[in-house]
C-alpha cells in the first residue's frame, strides 16, 4: 500500500511538485511494514521514525552503503487517458549497499532536521528487499508516483 501524507497533499499543493526539494529514506523491518507508518496524519520525519518498530536503513548497525537520496527529474505529466495529473521522478539507485531488509520507501520535503522535513509519501515494497551488497535500483512507475484525479 502507499500513502500521500495529509502534509505531503498541502506541501504538494502550495509549492507545486517541481518546486519542493524531495528526498527519500528507505525503512527497513524484520518482516513487514510496521502498523502506524501508513498514517496520514503523521507530519514529520521525526514523527514517523518515533512510530514503534519504524527503523530507517542508516539505523542498522554495521551495514553500508546506505544514504538518503535527493531526487531528480520531478515533472508532473497530464494524462487525459486516465484522466489524472502524474507526479513523477527518476528512478533512485544505489551502486552497492548491504543496509538490511527494505519494506518502504518514504519520499519527504528537505528541512534543517528530522523534526523540518515534512513528509509527503510512502511507498510500500510489493515484497520486502533483501540488500546483499549489490545494486539496487528503485523504479517508479511508468504511471507516475503519484496519479491526481
Amino acid at each position: 500500500m502507499s500513502v500521500v501524507y495529509n502534509r505531503g497533499k498541502a506541501r504538494i499543493a502550495a509549492a507545486g511538485w517541481p518546486n519542493l526539494d524531495v528526498r527519500a529514506l528507505v525503512l527497513v523491518d524484520a518482516d513487514t511494514l510496521p502498523a502506524g507508518a501508513e498514517n496520514p496524519d503523521l507530519n514529520t520525519v521525526s514523527e514517523l521514525l518515533a512510530v514503534s518498530g519504524v527503523a530507517e536503513a542508516a539505523e542498522v548497525g554495521g551495514l553500508t552503503g546506505y544514504q538518503r537520496k535527493t531526487l531528480s527529474g520531478e515533472a508532473v505529466n497530464e494524462a487525459d487517458a486516465t484522466d489524472e495529473a502524474q507526479l513523477d521522478f527518476t528512478d533512485i539507485s544505489y551502486a552497492e549497499t548491504e543496509s538490511g531488509r527494505w519494506v518502504a520507501l518514504v519520499l519527504y520535503e528537505e528541512g534543517a532536521s528530522d523534526a523540518a522535513r515534512n513528509l509527503i509519501g510512502l511507498h510500500d515494497l510489493s515484497s520486502p528487499l533483501v540488500t546483499n551488497g549489490g545494486p539496487v535500483d528503485l523504479q517508479v512507475p511508468t504511471n507516475g508516483a503519484y496519479g491526481l484525479t
